[in-house]
């Protein structure tokens, strides 16, 4: 039988399978993300180049405030170097005949995070001796074994005497010679010793020790840590000082108790007994002592209301009465601040620090003061101690924040005309500046502060924590990175430096931001570019 071919049209051809299409979901998806990514980063780069052109800001003259009644911008206070090893400066002095300068180093530095407690102190870690006409690191000594005890210091006290310093820790003495650095051994406090840190201490060259301990008064033998006599203050009232004068062979100190006048305890060198005692105006400090003209000596005190008084040594009779009310002479010159220092033997150069500026002034014959350079830099130092000075060589040794030193030397005498800033004296400008460059991102403590960046310019950067406060979550971080500072003679400008301040932070990915200053010949400072990433 045979069979009918079909007609071609009826003729059946097999089908091929349809293919998916989640393929082109996927590709979708993929381009998608690409075009985001693309335009994300051409938007930030659009955005950054934008805020740099919209971020130039005029010159901005920095106003180096005098303590005097009146403003008065005078020239920035030549920095030599800045010294800041490892994590930080805890303590330090200054040997005025070697021109040595000790400092006890932070092992580690401490951040503090914005919520919940911070952490403890960081213990110190070594014993650092500087040249402090140049700034070279001479010797670098462990705190461990023998010296272990001194990584709990809490004073550090040179006797340029006898060439030693004493790192003092809450039952420890340990001695160190200011020429080589190295440790020359050391003994445990007398149990007299009442307290558990120690918060003043003073040396009568070439044998007496003297510590403040709680409510004792020690003095010790320098060499052996021998106790030669204490003197237990009645009260609960806190102690400060002591304050050594060694011309009257005297030792004060203040008691302050809440509600009542404080009282100045005028104590014997020697005996420790107490020869004197006079109430000075509620929530004064006690300050440190001075050499005046024609050889007049002067205690000096802090008043709550930004007062600086003076008074003279001769004042301080021996009474064994009631205590007798004693107002300090006002010294308007100084006024708002909270740390003196002179240079010894040669009293022609004054520091006064506040709680933003060091100003430098010349001792007129008379006394009078005339403020000669200033810079906006400041950081706690105790108010009875003298800030640190080398006579011979009119240089001071500042404290700074986060543990760095400065040292400076003031201008000879006073000028209309300003001398050009080095680079370390730029970068303290420009830093200081970007207290009113940064922008104000509503954010309580800020994301970044001028006291970010270091101030030194070591090669390589700091590294920090950063904090983000978000609406809806609250704190979240830390989130790490890192800070750096570059400073570089301006192209074309004589005099001027371009410092640069940069941050990155790894916050999903690393992200950063940069700021160009541009510091003139006359120490104006003006915000030049600022780009990267959008500050939190």
């Amino acid at each position: 039988m045979t069979t009918a071919t079909p007609p071609a049209a009826l003729t059946a051809t097999p089908s091929t399978p349809r293919r998916p299409r989640s393929w082109l979901w996927a590709t979708g998806s993929i381009l998608a993300v690409a075009l985001v990514i693309v335009a994300t980063l051409a938007g930030r780069a659009v955005i950054s180049h934008a805020r740099q052109a919209a971020q130039v800001v005029p010159a901005q003259t920095i106003q180096m405030q005098t303590q005097t009644s009146s403003a008065k911008v005078v020239p920035p206070l030549p920095v030599t170097t800045v010294i800041r090893p490892g994590a930080g400066v805890a303590l330090f002095g200054v040997d005025a005949h070697e021109g040595h300068l000790m400092a006890l180093t932070y092992a580690h530095e401490a951040n503090c995070p914005p919520v919940g407690a911070c952490p403890s102190e960081p213990a110190l870690a070594s014993f650092v001796t500087y040249d402090i006409l140049t700034g070279k690191l001479l010797s670098t000594v462990p705190l461990t074994g023998a010296l272990a005890a001194s990584a709990q210091a809490s004073v550090l006290l040179v006797d340029s005497g006898v060439g030693y310093a004493y790192a003092i820790s809450a039952h420890h003495v340990d001695r160190f010679g200011t020429l080589t650095g190295q440790g020359l051994g050391g003994y445990d406090l007398p149990t007299d010793a009442s307290g558990d840190r120690i918060t003043g201490a003073e040396v009568a060259s070439p044998l007496s020790l003297y510590l403040l301990s709680g409510g004792t008064l020690l003095a010790l033998n320098a060499d052996t840590g021998k106790e030669l006599a204490h003197l237990t203050f009645a009260g609960s009232g806190a102690l400060s000082g002591p304050v050594l004068d060694q011309m009257n062979e005297r030792i004060y100190v203040l008691q302050t108790v809440a509600g009542q006048a404080p009282t100045l305890f005028v104590c014997d060198a020697t005996t420790l007994r107490i020869i004197g005692r006079y109430t000075l105006p509620a929530a004064t400090l006690l300050g440190p002592i001075s050499q005046g003209a024609y050889q007049l000596r002067y205690l000096y005190t802090f008043g709550a209301d930004g007062a600086v008084g003076r008074i003279a040594t001769a004042r301080l009779t021996t009474n064994n009465g009631a205590a007798i009310a004693l107002t300090p002479d006002p010294q308007p010159a100084l006024t708002g601040a909270r740390a003196l220092g002179w240079y010894y033997p040669y009293t022609t150069h004054l520091f006064a620090m506040n709680a933003t500026t060091i100003t430098a002034f010349a001792i007129g014959p008379s006394g009078a003061l005339t403020p000669l350079a200033a810079l906006p830099s400041a950081a706690p130092w105790p108010p009875a101690q003298q800030l640190p000075v080398y006579a011979t060589q009119d240089i001071a040794a500042l404290p700074a924040d986060n543990g760095a030193v400065l040292l400076v030397r003031p201008p000879e005498t006073a000028s209309t005309s300003y001398a050009a800033p080095n680079a370390a004296t730029a970068v303290i400008l420009a830093r200081a500046a970007l207290a009113k460059l940064l922008s104000d991102t509503n954010q309580d403590p800020p994301f970044v502060t001028p006291q970010t960046f270091p101030l030194d310019l070591t090669p390589g950067s700091r590294a920090t924590n950063y904090w983000i406060h978000f609406s809806d979550l609250g704190w979240r971080g830390p989130y790490p990175g890192h800070a750096r500072t570059a400073a570089t003679p301006t192209t074309g400008t004589p005099g001027a430096y371009t410092v640069t301040f940069s941050i990155d932070w790894d916050q999903l990915f690393v992200r950063q931001h940069t700021w160009t200053c541009e510091v003139q010949p006359d120490g104006a400072v003006r915000l030049v570019s600022e780009s990267g990433d959008g500050v939190p």
